[in-house]
């Protein structure tokens, strides 16, 4: 019997680390579909996507990002530089037809000073003609 449920943990642990795991990437895209949805310039940040880090690589990508291009998004324009509640952020415009979205990664700073807590926002508009 203990052996029995000693296995029916073991199973149930495994099988939520497995869902976690596509839950992550589903919501993900759950966002990015919400913010083309709205496309009101609604900004949605999304500050647990990533883990806290120490080191922030110079050159960076969004997930957010790879999802539009997925989606048959092009990029339009791509910055990255200093923001002013962190040292880093990253910019990028993807476009597919009217639709512009626009992704931002900041690394904020945290209590913690040799940790940042990296972010992603979303925000989709229809271009003006």
């Amino acid at each position: 019997m203990k052996a029995l449920c000693l296995a029916a943990i073991t199973l149930l642990l495994l099988s939520c680390s497995k869902l976690a795991e596509k839950s992550k990437t589903t919501s993900a895209e759950q966002i990015v579909d919400l913010a083309i949805k709205l496309h009101d310039s609604t900004e949605i940040e999304i500050k647990n996507l990533y883990k806290y880090t120490d080191n922030i690589p110079y050159e960076d990508t969004a997930h957010f990002a790879h999802i539009l291009r997925d989606k048959g998004f092009k990029q339009t324009h791509y910055g990255q530089g200093n923001h002013y509640l962190g040292p880093r952020m990253m910019d990028q415009s993807l476009q597919k037809g009217d639709c512009e979205c626009n992704v931002t990664k900041v690394y904020y700073n945290t209590l913690d000073t040799t940790q940042y807590q990296p972010t992603e926002t979303i925000e989709c508009h229809i271009l003006k003609k």
